[in-house]
């Protein structure tokens, strides 16, 4: 690739950016565990920590974080930035879960905002019995640190289901907001209320292992962002790999990549194979990567 064709590159990233920013809520992270199995806070080189609780801690297994009750360290991973009074902020995550050594389900959170007071956690998507015995599980949405007010999702689920949950935290009203499996913002929701005590600075999105015996919550991928659709797409099926660099997935990194490549910056998107730089996120961080990714295939 040429200078010239490098500051083109350049240029039409910086200028889709720019024309999007004021429309596109930030997406802080997608985190799809791609790690050695062991500790998360091991293996992840940091990036999730310990909040609470002692051994064992989370552990990554081929590809996904476990989170087992009975457990007992739950883990955290900051998203960069504060959230203030006003703030709106959504998560997603794609999981499954299967009963732990065949024991029912309890009532069990295991995914949540996380505020600087370790204890005041909101948004907490749990697992929970089902509606109808013949069933083997269903979710609650929890938008209380400490569960006065918590509302059933209107159905149950099979264990081993692949199941997506975007949840919706308002700050200013202390509504929490979840959508399973849903097709878009439109599709249907339920949403439980915490007042007065509602406005948090959160600052880091949290897995939780109960200490009581009930579930396994295997999750392959989680996101974290200011906008519904940016977190519902970042986890999204794979859609079977490939090569860094490939973006358009035709098997080679050339300019027909660029396209998509931007796509993705402007729109807050993820894709495996446009985060170059291996961070988690879709970022003007890449940009220089992915040029030096054309440069050498002579694309």
């Amino acid at each position: 690739m040429t200078f010239g064709k490098f500051l083109n590159v350049f240029a039409w990233a910086i200028v889709c950016l720019c024309l999007h920013s004021n429309v596109n809520g930030q997406l802080f992270f997608v985190e799809d565990f791609d790690y050695k199995d062991g500790d998360l806070t091991a293996v992840s080189g940091g990036l999730w920590t310990l909040h609470s609780g002692g051994a064992p801690d989370i552990q990554v297994v081929d590809g996904a974080a476990v989170v087992v009750a009975p457990g007992s360290q739950d883990n955290s991973r900051l998203v960069g930035s504060v959230m203030g009074p006003e703030d709106t902020w959504y998560y997603a995550v794609r999981f499954s879960v299967d009963a732990f050594e065949g024991s029912p389900v309890n009532n069990d959170y295991f995914i949540h905002l996380r505020p600087d007071d370790t204890f005041s956690f909101r948004a907490r998507l749990a697992t929970v019995a089902p509606a109808d015995a013949a069933n083997d599980f269903s979710l609650q949405i929890w938008a209380s640190s400490i569960g006065d007010g918590v509302t059933d999702w209107d159905g149950d689920f099979s264990f081993g289901e692949e199941i997506v949950a975007v949840v919706r935290w308002e700050n200013a009203t202390g509504v929490a907001t979840l959508w399973v499996n849903p097709v878009d913002i439109n599709s249907t929701n339920v949403s439980d209320d915490e007042l007065p005590d509602a406005m948090d600075a959160h600052f880091a999105l949290a897995l939780r292992q109960d200490g009581s015996t009930g579930s396994v919550v295997t999750i392959p991928v989680c996101a974290i962002g200011e906008d519904f659709d940016s977190v519902f797409k970042a986890v999204q099926a794979d859609d079977g790999g490939g090569m860094l660099g490939d973006v358009n997935c035709d098997g080679d990194i050339n300019l027909l990549d660029v396209g998509p490549f931007v796509q993705l910056l402007s729109n807050n998107e993820f894709s495996v194979k446009a985060d170059i730089n291996l961070d988690g996120i879709v970022s003007l961080l890449d940009v220089g990567p992915f040029v030096e990714l054309l440069t050498n295939s002579g694309g």
